[in-house]
């Protein structure tokens, strides 16, 4: 299940299972930050395990990068080229 929000500076959720995926900051100039939780574990996502499991997290993200279908009412921007 995918999800986008183009209010607070665009932010994608990934979420399969127990992960979910979450990158904020799509629409500015800095490099989105990435957040990683496993729901199982931690419900009210407190830790962000991104770092401890880098292939779950570009795994989720490549999932959005394939499926995504740009328009021009969802402005992020082409999920081939990899721009955000």
């Amino acid at each position: 299940m995918v999800w986008e929000f183009y209010g607070y500076g665009g932010i994608l959720s990934v979420r399969d299972g127990d992960w979910k995926l979450i990158r904020r900051g799509f629409l500015g100039k800095k490099e989105p930050s990435l957040e990683l939780y496993n729901l199982a574990t931690d419900p009210k996502e407190c830790y962000n395990v991104a770092e401890k499991y880098p292939k779950i997290a570009k795994r989720l993200e490549n999932h959005w990068r394939k499926t995504r279908v740009s328009e021009p009412d969802f402005p992020f921007g082409s999920a081939e080229s990899g721009s955000e």
